[in-house]
């Protein structure tokens, strides 16, 4: 696959992800409201948040499921296995970043 996407999850988290060379995650923690089933959970405040991490590998990224993607957070080549709660939407950027 190719271009960007805009990917929500329960959480309220939302990540940029770019799939064209380099390719990155951007997440933005409590872009939203979560849903009720983490309103008593606010979204973790992770490293490197708001910044574009090197996106290695996606392992699992659809809309229903729990997402999971190998970064290089360390920027050392040293992967990273990242989790995301539930994605309740994937909606492909236009080159502009606009969904």
């Amino acid at each position: 696959m190719t271009g960007s996407y805009a990917v929500r999850t329960e959480s309220g988290t939302l990540y940029a992800i770019h799939l064209d060379p380099p390719r990155s995650v951007m997440r933005l923690a409590q872009d939203r409201n979560p849903t009720r089933r983490y309103e008593d959970l606010p979204a973790a405040e992770l490293r490197r948040d708001g910044e574009a991490i090197k996106l290695l590998k996606i392992i699992e990224l659809e809309v229903g499921r729990r997402g999971l993607m190998w970064l290089d957070v360390r920027l050392d080549g040293f992967p990273t296995l990242r989790g995301t709660t539930q994605v309740l939407s994937i909606a492909r950027l236009q080159a502009n970043g606009a969904s």
